[in-house]
């Protein structure tokens, strides 16, 4: 195995596997696969795959609206077999559906249990803290500009009052 196909699967401290996926816009994002569903014999690896992208397209809200195209373009796999596989993971308990399709979209409810999905640890990292250089104020980035939006915002409403203030000066004169 050389060093860029190790770089691709990573082992988290929960026994989760990392898998990259491209956004369609070319950024990465990661899916983690579930360590349980992982282990879990009985279900083939397109249902896997299927689950977990499903997850990944969830954003973490527990419920999902896609269309078995888009599960196979998104896998990889043909839309048969992620009928399947979607047949597979109802019978486990893994999914629900909720109500009938509506224009090739099925929703999804995604019954991962919260100690499951909450067992991967959340790393959060502080927010990077600037200096805005006009009102010496500790903010969380700057804009274009070089200074915070309170200070650009303040900047706009002077301007505006000057505006006014230079018309009804006018209306009187």
């Amino acid at each position: 195995m050389n060093s860029a196909s190790k770089s691709l699967y990573k082992r988290t401290l929960s026994e989760n596997v990392q898998v990259p996926v491209r956004k369609p816009t070319g950024r990465r994002r990661f899916a983690m696969i579930d360590a349980e569903v992982l282990a879990d014999r009985e279900l083939p690896p397109a249902a896997k795959l299927a689950f977990e992208a499903m997850t990944m397209e969830s954003y973490s809200s527990g419920q999902i609206a896609i269309s078995h195209q888009a599960i196979a373009r998104l896998c990889g796999i043909g839309r048969i077999t992620v009928l399947d596989s979607l047949k597979r993971l109802v019978s486990k308990g893994l999914i629900e559906k909720i109500g009938e399709p509506q224009k090739q979209i099925q929703r999804y409810k995604l019954n991962v249990a919260p100690a499951r999905s909450g067992s991967t640890p959340v790393v959060s990292r502080p927010k990077p803290t600037v200096l805005c250089p006009k009102c010496r104020k500790l903010r969380g980035g700057l804009l274009r500009v070089g200074v915070c939006r309170s200070c650009s915002r303040k900047y706009e409403i002077r301007t505006i009052a000057r505006e006014v203030a230079v018309e009804e000066i006018a209306k009187t004169a």
